[in-house]
Order: C-alpha cells, then structure tokens, then sequence
C-alpha cells in the first residue's frame, strides 16, 4: 500500500450567467466552469493533476436558500458547463464543490458538510475534495478547503465494491470555516462519537483483479491513527 496527501491547491472560477429576479422563478441556465491551472481539478491523477468529473455538482448560495449546478460538459478538461434549474431569488456568487443540501452561510461563516460515505459507482477517480468559491469580477475563484487522503491498492479482488478509513478525530458531520481568512479550511475536530470518525467509499464490484487509487476528502489537521478496511463479496482486507 502507498499513501500520500495531497496539499491544497488554488481552483478557478466559474462564469455566472443568471436571469434571476428576487421572489420569481428564474428560468434554467448554465454556469461556465473556467479553470486557470492545470493543477487545480477535481479527478486527479498520479502526477496531481486534478480534471472535472462526470457527474460532478457545485452548491449555489442563493437570496432564497440554494441551488444546484450539474456538470453538462467539459469532462476532463480544464473548461466545463455546469446546468442549473429554476429556483426563487439570484444567484449570491458563492458556491461549495460538491454539493450537499447541508452546507449554509451565515454572516462570515461557511458551515460544509462532509458525508460519511460516497458512492463512487465507476468514478474511482474522483476526489470528492470540499473546495469554496466566491465570485471575482465575472468568474467564481475556488479554494481548497481541506486536503485529500490518497490510497493505492494492487491486485484489489474481484468484487471488491468498498473501502472504509478511520482516523482518530471527526472526519464527516458539519465544518466551519471562517470565510474572513484569507484561504479558509476546515478543521479536523476533537470527537467521542465512534461514527464520526469513519468515513466509507462505495463503488460498483471490480469485475476482475485490479490495481485501484481511491481519494478521501479530510479536514486538515494532525491524525495520529489510521485505520483501513478494503471490502468485498468474497474478502476484507483490514490494515
């Protein structure tokens, strides 16, 4: 097994494009996902370049609650579209990467959630990394919020479909971060709660013997356990 992080990196911006009016439904529209680095993407790869995901999906802040954008296009390259529906009020210019229902702004404090489990389906790939944005002339600027776990396994079993990782403080549940900083992160917390301490990724069984790079979203901070269980219908692995 090899284990590497990976640091927090820069992530830019995303076009807006809105035909809001305050308390009427807007109609549908698109986000332009405009990256500037070739080292700031959400799929990753054994050099730390990371790309845009099939499938993947940004929180919008809007005057009414939120709204979600879904990736339309751009897979794997540095420019996407990310689609939206209608929703009451406008667009505020502030987005979470990926989204979740969850995640709030209140005054100067961002509150993200981090699941305790995803479902990767095929997408082995994606980091899943919590990322903010907010809106910087006509694009959104992201910024990591927190790092990437990342693990390599060879010859995983045939059916092999999850992966679990338990570390020695909170690693899913609801964050916060200070958007006053000038980069704001979320933090690894102090937790009793056995639960809070695992997260889970689920994907479809391997069909036959393979070697597998699978990324963990986690709060920065200082971990001084680890523990790793690699499952499936006919084996587990725990390290």
């Amino acid at each position: 097994m090899k284990l590497r992080f990976f640091s927090i990196f820069t992530l830019s911006g995303l076009l807006l494009s809105s035909c809001a009016v305050e308390d009427i439904p807007t109609c549908e529209g698109v986000i332009g996902a405009i990256m500037e680095s070739d080292n700031t993407r959400t799929s990753v790869t054994d050099k730390g370049i990371f790309t845009w995901s099939e499938g993947d999906q940004i929180w919008l802040e809007t005057t009414s609650g939120c709204t979600v954008g879904t990736l339309s296009s751009g897979v794997g390259t540095s420019n996407a579209m990310f689609s939206y529906g209608g929703f009451l009020g406008e667009i505020t210019g502030k987005s979470v990467y990926p989204y979740y229902e969850e995640h709030s702004i209140s005054g100067n404090k961002l509150s993200v959630y981090l699941p305790s489990s995803y479902d990767l389906e095929t997408s082995l790939e994606n980091t899943n990394a919590i990322m903010y944005g907010v809106k910087s002339g006509n694009n959104i600027r992201f910024n990591h919020l927190a790092g990437v776990m990342r693990f390599v396994f060879k010859n995983a079993p045939v059916g092999t479909d999850s992966f679990s990782l338990t570390l020695d403080k909170k690693i899913n549940g609801i964050f916060y971060a200070d958007l006053n900083a000038t980069l704001p992160i979320v933090s690894a917390e102090n937790t009793s709660v056995d639960s809070e301490k695992t997260v889970t990724l689920n994907f479809d069984p391997l069909a036959e013997v393979s070697d597998i790079c699978l990324y963990v979203p986690l709060p920065v901070g200082t971990y001084n356990t680890l523990g790793i269980s690699l499952k499936g219908k006919h084996s587990v692995k725990h390290v």
